[in-house]
């Protein structure tokens, strides 16, 4: 496609059309560019067809195209077409339409053709003049055969040309893909050839073992008798070299332009065909060979290449069931950065500058898979940054093996190599020629954290949660980053219980209390009005809110100030529990014991209303029932009310809830002008509750769930299952709302599970989740 445009070169394409590569893009050590990009585009119109194949070299002249025949690089191929379909190529005809060079594979195409009737004209190079054409058609199949006829004759009316052989007209139909046109050259008679293979020797014995891998690119020059090069070849793709038409004679070869880092492999001390290298480790040069009416096709001069650096890699995938090894179904991680640091002054350690800079940086690929070639023998380390957002490595070193690695087959089966703490390996030494692919690191989500606790009235002032304190309800608890933005919240229930979940890992976490009380007071010296308690009394203060030890029945919000309410700064750590965040209260305006035992409070939508009903045990001193309604979940109003009668049932309906979510909770008056609060409970109005709704699916960060009108105010178990079996999420709702949301935001994409479990049933539902 074009090349350059828009004025954004992370986006745009870089690859002349013309020639198909970029611009020279200068590189230096340690940085990384992936700017070079490609865009392509459907290039033919729909109905244009093509032409085309190969000329080789049919040593044993039977027509076909046999193995070890390679192709016939350098021959000219015009093409003609029959432009007034008279069968005959004259006048303008006889000038090509397009005119291309058989490449090092002896190939050719010519594409973008119109249906009609066409003609294929080779011509020789000067090099080969004295070559023969095989017969034509003379092959097993069309697709093997040679189609041109015999040089210097005259086809379909094309003037016979020196060295040039015409095929017959082509009818070529409308978009169709012609790919049989097929030149055969046989070598003069008497004459010999001479090749072999430039392969990889990775085991550094000399010998080609089962099928190595090929070397193209390699020159290959050939010698006489008397020591001069006569002419000069390279290994195709296939790392297969050949010299044609060469007479009796003794010959060599030498191979030169070998890959960066490589050089021959140990010599074989015979000269065996197909099996070892041939050449001088020193000079690149084979022995002799005599070439003759007893040894025409001589393929025995191979070259082994062997690398005295070494290499280094492998892999980062995707750690689902978090156990630090490489299971079947665990995924690659593309996008990783992967910094190569050496040890340079050879003490088996990396530190100070070596540790600081990378010799080598790659980026996994979307296999997961990285590679550092062309190593100097010596002591590496390996650490990987840029890891999605939300993951964390895995376990480091769970298996054993050769090298204390583990076993790794294409990703399956080996360990994590990175400390988890420094996203580093530890020292790996490479010996020359070393291959070392069993480098990996394995990351997992990190698993997010829980915290909360309880908001309680301390009666006797003593910043200590005493047996009889009660908790209080109503308590508006907010969770803030490291960056001063509220990322959760909760409000406190009967009990004076918060809990806030799937908070992530992170630093300088702190929470505000808000306590929605009349007249509450933070100056420092209250009075009867209520107020924050002391804080950090007895052991263990807020200094170890994140360490595990934190009492949980002091007091941990500043008193008065600025900061009233508000806790220290804390960290999360993945996966863990903090239950250990309180806060008291003093002058508690509510009285010391609930005037109830709220037995339930359910909300429900019906027809256009939402209906509120609630049932109490142990009715004492209660003056009345309000009911408070909010939108958001924080500012509440009074919807209605109902005077306590000694009844155990009551109810109230809300006629104008809004579409979507809506929130209420109970507010109960003792005839003393006491107050306390019933849990929240949420509606989504316009949400039919028959069924158990789950939406949206797919799901990118949270998913909400409607349950049905039998359900409501039920104990529950939520949880996410993959679709191996394996449980990625889970929580328990002591109470369930109409409406739960969960958050699914640390979850890779995919299907997944959602399950329901109450005491009277389990509901299964099927999400699916998006990045």
């Amino acid at each position: 496609t074009g090349q350059d445009k828009g004025g954004n070169d992370v986006v745009d394409s870089d690859a002349n059309p013309a020639t198909g590569r970029t611009a020279l893009v200068a590189v230096t050590g340690g940085t990384t560019n992936t700017t070079l990009d490609a865009g392509i585009r459907q290039g033919n119109n729909s109905g244009l067809g093509s032409l085309g194949d190969k000329v080789w070299y049919d040593l044993n002249n039977n027509g076909d195209q046999d193995l070890g025949e390679l192709g016939v690089a350098g021959v000219t191929v015009n093409l003609y077409n029959d432009a007034n379909n008279d069968g005959i190529i004259s006048g303008a005809e006889l000038t090509p339409v397009k005119t291309t060079t058989t490449n090092a594979l002896g190939e050719y195409l010519f594409d973008g053709l119109n249906a009609g009737n066409y003609q294929v004209g080779f011509t020789l190079p000067a090099t080969l003049s004295t070559y023969n054409l095989s017969t034509i058609d003379d092959g097993a199949t069309d697709a093997v055969d040679s189609d041109g006829n015999p040089k210097n004759t005259s086809i379909a009316g094309n003037t016979a040309g020196v060295q040039t052989s015409y095929t017959a007209l082509i009818s070529l139909a409308e978009g169709e893909d012609n790919l049989t046109v097929d030149l055969g050259i046989v070598p003069p008679a008497n004459t010999n050839t001479l090749g072999g293979t430039a392969w990889f020797d990775t085991d550094g014995d000399g010998l080609q073992a089962g099928n190595p891998a090929r070397v193209p690119g390699v020159t290959v020059t050939l010698y006489n008798n008397a020591g001069v090069a006569i002419t000069t070849t390279t290994t195709d793709e296939n790392g297969d070299y050949l010299f044609v038409g060469l007479a009796d004679g003794n010959y060599s070869v030498g191979f030169t332009n070998y890959p960066a880092g490589y050089d021959v492999t140990s010599r074989e001390v015979t000269n065996t065909a197909a099996s070892g290298s041939d050449p001088d480790r020193v000079s690149g040069r084979t022995s002799t060979v005599t070439l003759d009416g007893t040894n025409r096709n001589d393929r025995s001069l191979d070259a082994g290449l062997v690398s005295p650096r070494a290499a280094l890699g492998n892999y980062v995938w995707d750690d689902l069931n978090r156990d630090g090894i490489q299971d079947a179904g665990e995924t690659a991680v593309a996008g990783v950065t992967v910094s190569l640091y050496f040890d340079a002054n050879n003490d088996g350690s990396i530190n100070g500058a070596e540790a600081t800079t990378a010799v080598a940086t790659a980026i996994t690929d979307a296999n997961g898979k990285y590679f550092f070639p062309n190593l100097t023998p010596g002591n590496y380390q390996v650490g990987f940054t840029t890891l999605p957002t939300g993951m964390e490595f895995t376990r480091q070193d769970i298996t054993t093996g050769p090298d204390g690695d583990g076993v790794n087959t294409n990703g399956v089966g080996g360990d994590s190599d990175v400390n988890p703490s420094t996203g580093r390996t530890g020292i790996i030494n490479l010996s020359a020629n070393e291959v070392d692919l069993t480098v990996d690191a394995g990351i997992r989500v990190m698993l997010p954290a829980t915290i909360g606790n309880k908001v309680w009235a301390d009666i006797n002032t003593d910043g200590i949660q005493d047996a009889g304190e009660p908790g209080i309800a109503g308590v508006f608890v907010t969770l803030f980053n490291s960056s001063n933005q509220p990322i959760g919240s909760a409000v406190t229930d009967g009990n004076g219980n918060w809990q806030i979940t799937n908070v992530p890992a992170g630093t300088g976490y702190y929470v505000v209390f808000t306590a929605n009380l009349p007249n509450f007071n933070t100056t420092g010296a209250p009075g009867t009005n209520p107020a924050w308690t002391a804080q950090n009394i007895g052991v263990n203060g807020t200094q170890g809110l994140d360490s595990g030890s934190e009492s949980d029945t002091d007091s941990d919000v500043t008193a008065s100030g600025a900061n009233a309410g508000r806790t220290g700064a804390f960290n999360i750590v993945p996966g863990n529990n903090f239950p250990n965040i309180d806060a008291g209260i003093i002058n508690w305006p509510l009285g010391n014991i609930l005037p109830i035992q709220l037995v339930s409070f359910i909300a429900q939508p019906q027809n256009s209303s939402v209906i509120l009903n609630w049932v109490v045990d142990a009715e004492t001193n209660v003056a009345h029932y309000e009911v408070e309604y909010s939108t958001n979940g924080i500012n509440f109003v009074s919807i209605g009310s109902r005077t306590a009668i000694g009844n155990r049932n009551y109810s109230l309906p809300h006629s104008s809830p809004k579409q979507g979510l809506n929130y209420y909770r109970l507010k109960v008056i003792d005839k003393d002008g006491k107050v306390s609060y019933s849990e929240i409970r949420k509606v989504n109005f316009g949400i039919i509750a028959g069924t158990v709704k789950v939406y949206p699916t797919p799901a990118v960060n949270s998913i909400n769930i409607t349950v049905t009108t039998a359900m409501i105010n039920q104990y529950a178990t939520i949880s996410v299952i993959a679709m191996d079996g394996k449980l990625v999420y889970q929580q328990t709702v002591n109470a369930l709302s109409q409406t739960e949301t969960i958050n699914v935001s640390k979850l890779a994409s995919g299907k997944y599970v959602l399950r329901i479990i109450t005491n009277n049933e389990t509901v299964n539902r099927p999400i699916q989740i998006i990045k």
